[in-house]
C-alpha cells in the first residue's frame, strides 16, 4: 500500500511541477515551458513513470536512466532562473528574479521515484530445467 502511495506523491510533484512558476520576475511567474530545453525534462520524467512499474532489470534500467536525464535537466532549468533572455522576446525588465516552487517538486518528484525504483524488489528468476 505504502509504495502506491510513494508513487502518487512522485507522480504529483512532477505534475505539479509543470504547472507552478519555476521563476517569478516581479508579480509574473513563468512556468517550465517557457524555458528553453524543457522537452527534454518532460521526456525524461515520462520515462521514469512510466518504467518504473516494470517488471524487469530492463525497466529498472530504463527508469533510472530516465530518471537520471529528468534529473539533471530539472536542476539545469531550476538554476537557470535568472535567464531573462530565454524569458522575455523583447527588453528585460528591471526586476530581480526569484525562484518558483516548480523545480523543487520536478526534483522531488523525480527522486522520490528514484527512491521507489532502487528499494522495489526484484521477480524471482525462473530457471528452466534441461530436458
Amino acid at each position: 500500500m505504502s509504495k502506491w502511495i510513494t508513487y502518487g506523491l512522485a507522480l504529483a510533484c512532477t505534475a505539479l511541477a509543470l504547472l507552478v512558476p519555476w521563476t517569478y520576475y516581479g508579480d509574473t511567474g513563468f512556468g517550465v515551458t517557457r524555458f528553453p530545453g524543457w522537452p527534454i525534462y518532460l521526456v525524461g520524467a515520462l520515462v521514469l513513470h512510466a518504467c518504473s512499474w516494470w517488471p524487469s532489470v530492463a525497466g529498472r534500467v530504463s527508469a533510472a536512466a530516465g530518471g537520471a536525464v529528468a534529473l539533471v535537466t530539472a536542476f539545469v532549468l531550476m538554476l537557470g532562473y535568472d535567464d531573462a533572455g530565454a524569458l522575455f522576446d523583447g527588453p528585460v525588465i528591471l526586476v530581480v528574479p526569484v525562484m518558483g516552487w516548480g523545480g523543487f517538486l520536478a526534483v522531488a518528484g523525480v527522486l522520490v521515484n528514484l527512491v521507489l525504483v532502487g528499494f522495489r524488489k526484484m521477480p524471482a528468476r525462473r530457471e528452466f530445467a534441461a530436458n
